[in-house]
């Protein structure tokens, strides 16, 4: 399994990026840091949250089921809740061609499954219960994204929804098109 961590405006530093790997030294676990600094960045915003968490494996739904019981996968879980509670009320600035807007941090969990990108966004998550019960149905999440996905090429974002408490998504480009009035 191969996990990423990126993020912009140097929000963790050495000690915080070691802590972040040792949750994720586990043998079969590819970790990699990425930061963005205060690069220029001209990207949809929710495509691009201030910290991406990639989490890239290859699936298959025997897999899923016993990676969400495996030692990998609360390591995982460890390093989101570290990520999301340190990064809690920070605000931190997008640097455009034309100005620099302060914002706060948003955060996906971003993950590719048969040509299809989700978004799982983690805005709104803030306490630990809350992240426990949404990581918990992420796994279920992706399996069942696994089997129903049908179109390849596809960005899908995944909102939490606290009252049903599971995942919801929703196709990126048939919502940009709603919002505009488009039909395909």
């Amino acid at each position: 399994m191969r996990v990423g961590l990126m993020y912009i405006d140097s929000i963790f530093n050495n000690e915080e990026i070691k802590e972040l790997k040792s949750f994720l030294d586990i043998e079969g676990v590819n970790f990699k840091v990425i930061d963005k600094g205060r690069r220029i960045t001209a990207n949809i915003d929710e495509l691009n949250p201030v910290i991406t968490i990639f989490i890239d494996f290859v699936i298959s739904s025997g897999l899923l089921v016993s990676l969400g019981a495996s030692v990998v996968w609360d390591g995982f879980k460890t390093m989101v809740k570290y990520v999301v509670l340190k990064t809690k009320g920070k605000k931190f600035y997008k640097v455009t061609s034309k100005k620099v807007e302060e914002r706060d941090r948003t955060i996906s969990i971003v993950t590719r499954i048969n040509n299809n990108e989700i978004f799982f966004k983690l805005e709104g998550l803030e306490s630990v219960e809350e992240l426990d019960l949404a990581l918990e149905k992420l796994l279920p999440m992706i399996e069942k994204q696994l089997n129903e996905m049908k179109s390849n090429n596809q960005i899908y974002i995944a909102s939490f929804d606290k009252i049903l408490n599971e995942w919801v998504t929703d196709n990126f480009i048939e919502k940009i098109r709603r919002e505009n009035g488009l039909k395909r």
